[in-house]
């Protein structure tokens, strides 16, 4: 799939962990120029210490990690290229990864205190996670791509965005839509948002300035 869209000419992103992926996979995509930021580049999640990331680390998989380093540190072969983690780097990567970029880790618009219903262990990790809430009030995105971060099901939906774990804000189909039909007003507001600590006013100071540019107003 991600050589199909990179021959269709789309740019391409991959956040990944890399379990499951064989070295062979690697090889046939590590020529894509990987795109930039914002959320861009080819990401790759290694397990931390803690075990916060619950990676099943196998032989085959450290072989992995040790590859793709290896083309990146050697042979400067991936383009837009870097490793993170939600903690010091695991035991049996540390070699590999003797330093990573640890991530604050947020409740995604509250739904990790949600899915502690059926993940108890969450509970012991309230304390490692932030979470906001804006209040009763009409919220809309202040990422980069504001409303159009949009996620992909294999069903056809379409959710608003990454944070929407619980899928709640499912937009359209694109089996039975095309997705100009689809896409949200610009400073569309959703419940979703009040939990987000991307959520901003559509009354904003900045927010108006934008829609003032883009003759919005």
């Amino acid at each position: 799939m991600v050589l199909y869209a990179h021959e269709k000419g789309h740019p391409i992103a991959v956040f990944t962990t890399g379990i499951g992926m064989k070295i062979e996979d690697f090889e046939r995509i590590r020529h894509i120029q990987f795109a930039p930021n914002p959320n861009g580049g080819f990401v790759l999640h290694i397990p931390d210490k803690d075990r916060r990331a619950k990676h099943p680390i196998t032989p085959a998989y450290i072989e992995l990690l040790a590859h793709i380093q290896h083309v990146y540190l050697v042979e400067k072969g991936i383009h837009n290229y870097h490793w993170m983690s939600m903690g010091e780097p695991h035991e049996d990567v540390v070699h590999i990864f003797p330093r990573t970029t640890v991530h604050e880790m947020w409740s995604r618009s509250g739904n990790l205190l949600g899915e502690a219903i059926l993940k108890p262990e969450l509970l012991n990790l309230k304390d490692h996670f932030k979470s906001i809430y804006h209040g009763e009030k009409d919220m809309t995105c202040n990422c980069q791509e504001r409303l159009y971060h949009n996620v992909l099901l294999p069903n056809g939906e379409v959710s608003l965005c990454c944070m929407d774990y619980n899928l709640d804000a499912i937009i359209g189909n694109l089996l039975e839509q095309e997705y100009d039909e689809i896409l949200p007003e610009p400073y569309s507001c959703y419940k979703l948002c009040r939990f987000c600590e991307n959520g901003i006013s559509p009354e904003s100071e900045s927010v108006l300035k934008e829609k003032e540019y883009f003759n919005l107003v």
